[in-house]
């Protein structure tokens, strides 16, 4: 383990009540919030959402129960279920029909999860990256504290459960670089380069992380929501090597690019980390961009097969080989699509002589699991996304504006036209093809 300084593992910044990033994150001010809220609501690419039913395949608790040890199940969006020494732990669980603090507006599921919240097992633990809408869910976490016996959050994120009704002793709250031990697992709440708010009014009140998860000889990194930043290498030389890295690669767009990474930075972040496998998470399951929502899969997949050619096995035995140009690789599970929720992946390397990871991990997924070659430069766009209230309020107002403004009726078409082009003009915006 290589050695830091104390400023490089210093605790996070808080002034007059608000949490910041290690290094400056510029805001965007009202003006450009109200751009963006203007191209959610009249010139959102078609694309961004499933025209079809996703395939999910269904999880039974049996078949948890009967998973070998680190085992991996992806739930959608940045949920997964970690197996390991017997025990499950979860990763900000969202079940919830809509990532919203409404029930009747806000992004919307592509896909049910592949198990209820009722069928889980008993969880040892609960790891909470931060508390926008799409990684805390209020009504998944009371249903989950009764079965939960640990629920690990970042600063002021604890107190928030308490107040659903968590008892108090099972929830451990910590800072940048504070670790804790359940089960004789080690978990470190790393920086990441993002923000919190579930309202108007708590903007940065409580801390965002990722996590490290140390169970022996192996290593896991989540990252929760991210933009790309240094802090990335300095995880990396503290607690790399990273068996397995869970990488937000999603949401993404060049009108907010700090918080969140374009897939480039994501494979970047993960050649910091010294991963060696890279499971695409924040993807598949919310529309909460203006990417198609499959787009996350084929740019990852893409820039893991140009940097180094992976053979990609699913556990029902249907192989699946790169394309004879060594440029991109295609995973097929089960002869359905491969983002399809509760897909269960063997990941195996080409070279037989090296330690081979899937005998220690079986990845479930709705997205694709990558090792990209650790020598390959990779440069980092310089990208990020909306979140927070951002992502609630705006996304449920553009929707019932949208509605209310959108009736089935020619007169009404034409004063949208109208209400849109005037828009355009006062925001200097074009419309993007769709």
């Amino acid at each position: 383990m290589a050695t830091t300084s104390s400023q490089d593992t210093a605790p996070a910044e808080q002034a007059q009540g608000q949490f910041s990033n290690g290094t400056r994150v510029p805001h965007g001010g009202f003006g450009k919030t109200l751009g963006i809220f203007w191209k959610m609501l009249f010139h959102k690419p078609r694309n961004t959402r499933p025209v079809r039913e996703i395939p999910v395949q269904p999880l039974t608790r049996e078949q948890l129960l009967a998973a070998p040890d680190h085992s991996v199940f992806r739930l959608g969006h940045s949920t997964v279920l970690l197996k390991m020494r017997g025990k499950f732990w979860l990763t900000d669980p969202v079940f919830a029909e809509r990532a919203s603090p409404f029930s009747w507006a806000g992004p919307k599921r592509f896909h049910q999860p592949p198990i209820s919240l009722a069928a889980l097992p008993p969880l040892e633990a609960v790891i909470l990256s931060h508390n926008h809408y799409d990684h805390l869910d209020r009504k998944a976490v009371i249903q989950l504290a009764d079965k939960t016996r640990y629920f690990l959050a970042p600063l002021g994120v604890g107190d928030t459960l308490v107040k659903w009704g968590v008892d108090a002793s099972k929830v451990r709250q910590l800072d940048w670089w504070e670790g804790t031990e359940v089960e004789g697992i080690r978990f470190v709440a790393t920086p990441a380069q993002h923000f919190s708010g579930r309202g108007l009014f708590d903007s940065n009140q409580t801390l965002w992380c990722s996590w490290v998860m140390i169970d022996a000889a192996r290593r896991i990194f989540f990252s929760g929501d991210t933009g790309y930043f240094d802090g990335f290498k300095r995880i990396g030389e503290q607690y790399g090597p990273f068996d397995l890295t869970l990488m937000e690669t999603g949401a993404y767009n060049v009108d907010w690019p700090h918080v969140h990474m374009q897939p480039e930075q994501t494979l970047q972040a993960h050649i910091d980390l010294r991963g060696r496998w890279l499971l695409p998470i924040h993807n598949g399951t919310f529309d909460l961009a203006f990417h198609a929502w499959h787009e996350p899969f084929d740019r990852i997949m893409a820039l893991a097969a140009g940097a180094q050619r992976v053979d990609y096995h699913a556990a029902n035995g249907a192989g699946v080989q790169p394309e004879s140009t060594g440029t991109r690789a295609r995973v097929v599970a089960g002869g359905g699509d491969s983002r399809c929720a509760g897909a269960r992946l063997k990941l195996r390397r080409r070279t037989p002589s090296e330690n081979d990871f899937s005998r220690c991990f079986s990845v479930a997924t709705s997205g694709r699991g990558v090792r990209p070659d650790h020598g390959t430069a990779m440069k980092g766009v310089l990208s990020g996304s909306l979140c927070g209230w951002g992502d609630a309020m705006i996304f449920c107002f553009a929707q019932v504006i949208f509605q209310s403004l959108c009736p089935q009726t020619r007169l009404h078409r034409l004063r949208l036209r109208e209400v849109r082009r005037y828009g355009d003009q006062i925001l200097g915006r074009r419309q993007p093809p769709c």
